[in-house]
């Protein structure tokens, strides 16, 4: 879609707002040559990115945001995701914990 928005200045606004989530995602998406990513931690990211908690966070600050969150749920939450690590699903309250966790780092950003 992104390629496709080279040829043209008149896109809709939700078509900009996919433009914008995807480059969001994709950032979420690099990692560091052999530093794997816990699947419970992974799973909190792509979870509040494609729920669109993300969407404010500046594309330069998707790291800091994405290591901000795994600090959050380590040092607050560590015993809910152990639970997604463990059961390899993501039950309502994980979602809602990821949610919460997402929202205060993004409040502690200021953004």
């Amino acid at each position: 879609m992104a390629a496709f928005a080279q040829f043209s200045s008149d896109l809709d606004k939700d078509t900009l707002k996919v433009i914008e989530r995807g480059k969001r995602m994709t950032a979420c998406l690099k990692q560091a040559a052999n530093k794997p990513i816990a699947i419970d931690k992974m799973a909190a990211l792509m979870f509040v990115g494609s729920q669109g908690l993300i969407d404010k966070v500046p594309v330069e600050r998707v790291e800091e945001f994405e290591a901000n969150l795994y600090e959050k749920l380590d040092a607050k939450y560590s015993k809910e995701a152990e639970k997604v690590r463990e059961e390899k699903q993501l039950s309502d309250e994980a979602k809602d914990l990821f949610k919460k966790a997402a929202n205060e780092v993004i409040e502690e950003m200021n953004i």
